[in-house]
């Protein structure tokens, strides 16, 4: 049976003996908060990260992150312990410096998230929800915020092969299950089965205060806070201006002012097989220069993509239990 959040709290008082004053006790989680906490103690959820194909799986990577609460869930914010597990013994660890940086604008200024090995994550309830943190590569600028609105725990059994849909079709763990017809096979064990206690979390998260994050404009793949600028020389010059096979004019947008830096940003939402998460296109003035980037709204829900192209408003995590499960099952 699955345990559902509803997004309510109560606040408990408690009276206090001596001359008939009282004060308010502590307030107690929410079930939201309580299920988070829930999840992430002891040994904490996994988010598996993957870069596999079927036809030559010992090719790539597929790790996961797993966060584990410390303490206690309150207003304070507390970091989540954080540790990177290599799911198939067979291969290496990739090369956590090599891969893509992800840089976002924070006060004007360019700041470089943290890599898949060194996650910098705070946690704190706000109100009846919570808040998550990344925080940049200094371990002290906020890059990025994120509440959660919904966490729910689904129960796993059976077959590691027949696992719900939730899970078969989690873009990281799809591979795994040869859905796309062009794969030749499976990567799991036809007999593995979830190890007794296994469930995953289907998590519902929004984006917190406004994400502006910023790309390379050019095929030169660059890491930190230098990016590839656009070949234009300012923002009117730059149009049209083809992004993703969407060809924009100037008017297609307004121009902003953003931190403080003159910006272009596009009316309508970017297509969901460019990013699943709605994001409007963005081009910026820098240092006499053009850059291209993105705008996530506060409030926007971060959704992810299928395997089957479609898009869904929740995340999939999975326990302890279910990660050794998916580890042992592994045929590769």
């Amino acid at each position: 049976m699955s345990l559902s959040v509803a997004l309510t709290g109560a606040l408990v008082l408690s009276a206090c003996g001596g001359g008939g004053d009282s004060e308010a006790a502590p307030k107690s989680l929410s079930p939201l908060q309580q299920a988070v906490t829930d999840g992430l103690s002891k040994s904490g959820h996994h988010n598996v990260s993957s870069r596999l194909t079927a036809f030559n799986p010992v090719a790539g990577y597929m790790i996961s992150i797993q966060s584990v609460l410390a303490g206690p869930l309150s207003t304070t914010p507390q970091r989540l312990v954080q540790t990177v597990n290599n799911m198939p013994t067979t291969l290496p660890l990739p090369d956590f410096e090599a891969l893509p940086s992800n840089r976002a604008l924070v006060d004007g200024k360019v700041v470089v998230a943290s890599s898949y090995d060194k996650v910098n994550e705070w946690i704190y309830n706000d109100g009846e929800q919570v808040v998550v943190e990344t925080r940049a590569t200094d371990g002290v600028t906020v890059y990025s915020r994120s509440r959660y609105t919904g966490y729910e725990s689904l129960p796993l059994s059976g077959l590691v092969a027949s696992a719900p849909a939730d899970v078969r079709r989690a873009s990281s763990l799809s591979v795994l299950y040869s859905l796309n017809p062009m794969q030749p096979r499976s990567l799991l064990k036809a007999d593995a089965i979830f190890l007794p206690g296994s469930a995953y979390f289907k998590r519902t998260v929004k984006r917190e205060g406004e994400l502006v994050y910023l790309n390379d404009c050019t095929n030169a793949v660059t890491r930190g806070v230098d990016l590839s600028p656009c070949a234009a020389a300012s923002l009117e010059t730059a149009f049209p201006y083809t992004h993703s096979g969407v060809t924009y004019q100037f008017t297609d947008g307004t121009v902003q002012t953003i931190q403080g830096h003159r910006a272009w940003v596009a009316a309508a939402a970017m297509p969901e097989a460019t990013a699943p998460t709605e994001s409007r296109l963005m081009l910026i003035e820098r240092e006499g220069k053009v850059y291209i980037g993105g705008v996530q709204h506060h409030g926007a829900t971060l959704r992810t993509r299928q395997d089957d192209g479609t898009v869904v408003d929740h995340s999939v995590r999975l326990n302890q239990k279910a990660f050794e499960s998916v580890k042992t099952a592994l045929d590769f």
